[in-house]
């Protein structure tokens, strides 16, 4: 049947038989029973034969996408034909091309090793002598800093903030909107990690002064909190890269550079052992720790 072979010449036989049927009928007993069985028939072959139409060309497309290296387009192309027609998820090519798009998702994340040094000494910082109005009240006037602080956030500085007086003891300008949260790292807390916005650079500062230690310009902006494991930093950026980074001295060892936009920062597995990130075509990818490496 046409249904079954998808093959349109067998509706147009189809419609043949049913206009003879129809002109030889009986006035007096016409077969409508018949005639309906025909047009629900051509009509349910006319949607199989249609949803096979859009089946191969489809997966010519994402064969195409394979072929040029290109594995996300060929899952959004995918994911695209499963929203109009969930019943293909189990078509043998459907699943040939998943395949074949999982294995080269992984094969076309690149590594590079090269040693990026940050800078020791930051260029001059353009912010002006800070001036701040502190509500502060106090249940005492004749206590002395003790040296403890606090940190607080303005909309793009962070500033130390006597713990006992309440006096700002310093600014750190970070720029407007900064997705990193200042991360308190090191001996005793004693290096503070923020990302400057307004510079697209990650800095390290001494906790008690703000006294730059290093800074390291990025290509792009982060995508979010980076995460913090064993003194490496590892950043997400909108360039769709993963850069580890030595919290101690500020140096790119290591750049993994994926095939998509990530949408996420990598979190690391309860193994200790890997990250996992998330990009923006639906798909996770599994890092190893050591080497430092794509794994699937």
């Amino acid at each position: 049947t046409a249904e079954l072979t998808f093959d349109p010449k067998l509706l147009e036989i189809s419609r043949e038989g049913q206009a003879i049927l129809e002109r030889y009928q009986d006035p007096a007993n016409p077969p409508v029973t018949a005639l309906e069985r025909i047009t629900a028939a051509y009509a349910k072959a006319d949607q199989a034969i249609f949803r096979k139409k859009i089946l191969d060309e489809s997966v010519l497309q994402m064969q195409a996408s394979l072929a040029n290296r290109v594995p996300t387009e060929a899952l959004a192309l995918r994911a695209g034909l499963l929203a109009r027609f969930p019943q293909f998820e189990k078509q043998p090519a459907i699943k040939e091309v998943l395949t074949g798009a999982l294995e080269m998702a992984t094969k076309v994340v690149t590594v590079n090793n090269t040693d990026v040094p940050a800078k020791i000494e930051g260029p001059e910082k353009r912010w002006p002598t800070p001036t701040t109005l502190v509500f502060n009240t106090r249940t005492r006037t004749d206590e002395t800093s003790d040296g403890t602080w606090v940190l607080a956030r303005a909309p793009e500085s962070l500033f130390g903030i006597d713990a006992i007086t309440g006096e700002p003891l310093w600014q750190q300008g970070i720029g407007p909107d900064s997705p990193l949260l200042p991360q308190r790292t090191g001996t005793g807390g004693g290096t503070l990690l923020t990302y400057n916005t307004r510079f697209n650079r990650l800095e390290a500062c001494e906790a008690q002064s703000a006294k730059t230690t290093w800074v390291q310009p990025l290509a792009r902006p982060i995508a979010g909190q980076p995460m913090i494991y064993e003194g490496q930093m590892f950043v997400a950026c909108n360039n769709q890269s993963i850069y580890r980074v030595s919290i101690d001295t500020g140096l790119i060892s290591a750049e993994v550079k994926f095939p998509q936009k990530l949408s996420t920062q990598p979190v690391l597995l309860k193994d200790q052992a890997r990250l996992v990130v998330a990009g923006e075509a639906n798909l996770l990818y599994q890092l190893m720790l050591r080497p430092f490496e794509i794994e699937r």
